[in-house]
């Protein structure tokens, strides 16, 4: 004896999960931006890739900077003993920090949330 189940209209209309976080992946590199250390380089706007749903800050200093401390010598570069902290130009995104998607979601969690609950079902 089998037993068929119909979930009904509503599974028919959820979405791609892969087609979601990519669309995420790019909110939140938008959302982030004011937030990346801007000055001369390439760290924000557009120059930051998606892919496979990743955000990859390809330019050279993305690391460091990223985490926000001093990196001195030869290639690789080692920390400073100490972790002497990265001073900021804040010249151009006034928010401009490390970790800056950390603390781009701090301010954007409920939107990024509520922005995969609409895609991910389409009424």
């Amino acid at each position: 004896m089998t037993t068929t189940v119909e979930f009904g209209r509503w599974a028919d209309e959820l979405a791609n999960p892969a087609d979601v976080e990519r669309e995420l992946a790019s909110k939140v590199r938008e959302d982030a931006d004011p937030f990346v250390p801007r000055q001369d380089g390439n760290l924000s706007g557009d120059s930051a890739d998606i892919i496979d749903s990743s955000i990859i800050y390809g330019a050279p200093y993305a690391h460091y900077v990223w985490f926000g401390q001093v990196m001195v010598g030869p290639k690789p570069k080692q920390y400073v003993t100490g972790g002497l902290a990265l001073n900021y130009y804040t010249g151009k995104h006034k928010q401009a920090g490390a970790d800056w998607v950390e603390r781009a979601a701090d301010v954007n969690m409920a939107g990024w949330e509520r922005f995969v609950g609409e895609r991910m079902t389409q009424s």
